[in-house]
């Protein structure tokens, strides 16, 4: 019932806001409709046609500011931390859209939709991945992420690869596994994991959870494309719908 409430006081600033609204002969100005509904909640409350249609309206408002705060943050703030010099990029780096990808390698779900996000890149060259790793599992999730982050810097070209190999090979995910695949795309290995301790990279993995925590993403996978936000595992469809039309 307090929901209901609320919703009339809503509505009521909402008919109070818009000044050009078309008002017929039988109905009051916006000023006296709002104090008429402020006085009698019942008239909407026994409406739920009108509160599901305000429900809709504030929630799609919600949205919207939200998705700007977004954009705001990846155009300003934290720019910098989708180029390609910072963070593991798929795609060709100058393509014109940045889809961003908060993952974790031992995610399931993040593992899930791993190949539908090589693929839908693959066909696109407009586009490339931001790949943000979020390591929210414990132990290994961090191992994991920062060593990919030093094998990028040791040679981007070849992340898409040990991207793919980590999220989606079958079998035991251990330390071991991922020094082999490591070494198997001929990586330096040694310099890899020294370079993943480094200042630098603690530093980084630092500035990329401030990125996800001003978001308002505490979990992966997580997928940004402008003001959309997906949050969970992805399929071909969604990423079709998430992804702009190609040009």
């Amino acid at each position: 019932m307090q929901n209901k409430f609320i919703m009339v006081f809503l509505l009521g600033a909402i008919v109070g806001s818009v000044g050009t609204i078309s008002l017929t002969t039988h109905l009051p100005g916006p000023h006296a409709l709002r104090d008429e509904l402020l006085a009698k909640p019942e008239i909407i409350a026994d409406q739920p046609e009108i509160l599901d249609r305000v429900r809709t309206l504030l929630l799609n408002r919600k949205l919207a500011a939200e998705g700007s705060q977004r954009v705001a943050l990846m155009r300003g703030k934290w720019r910098f931390l989708t180029h390609v010099a910072f963070t593991p990029n798929i795609g060709r780096p100058n393509a014109s859209s940045v889809l961003l990808e908060f993952t974790d390698y031992t995610c399931g779900p993040c593992r899930a939709s791993a190949a539908s996000v090589r693929e839908a890149v693959a066909a696109r060259k407009d586009v490339r991945v931001a790949v943000l790793l979020y390591p929210i599992g414990g132990a290994l999730s961090e191992y994991a992420a920062r060593i990919a982050i030093a094998a990028y810097r040791q040679d981007p070209a070849r992340f898409a690869e040990l991207h793919a190999r980590l999220m989606e090979e079958e079998g035991a995910f251990t330390q071991d596994r991922i020094l082999s695949v490591v070494r198997e795309l001929n990586f330096d290995v040694d310099q890899v994991e020294h370079d993943s301790q480094s200042d630098e990279i603690r530093l980084y993995m630092k500035q990329v959870r401030l990125f996800a925590e001003d978001m308002e993403i505490s979990g992966v996978p997580a997928f940004v494309m402008n003001d959309k936000l997906v949050m969970g595992g992805v399929g071909e469809t969604q990423l079709r719908d998430l992804l702009p039309a190609p040009g």
